[in-house]
């Protein structure tokens, strides 16, 4: 959601915990987060935990019938 070509989110600054815990994320190969090796990651637990119900849908062009 932040790497979108527009990104969905943004974070203001003054939450620097959380921007420490996103820039300092690291997962294992299954894509399971590593918490001893991020920071803040209660914080970034949080997060995840706040965006857990959105979902995004692609919008589908509509076609304009002749």
């Amino acid at each position: 959601m932040l790497e979108y070509q527009k990104p969905l989110i943004a974070i203001n600054p003054s939450f620097t915990k959380l921007i420490t815990s996103l820039r300092t994320a690291i997962s294992d190969d299954s894509g399971k987060l590593s918490k001893e090796d991020t920071s803040y990651d209660n914080v970034l637990d949080a997060f995840r935990l706040a965006l857990k119900g959105i979902n995004l849908v692609k919008k589908e062009k509509i076609r304009a019938e002749s």
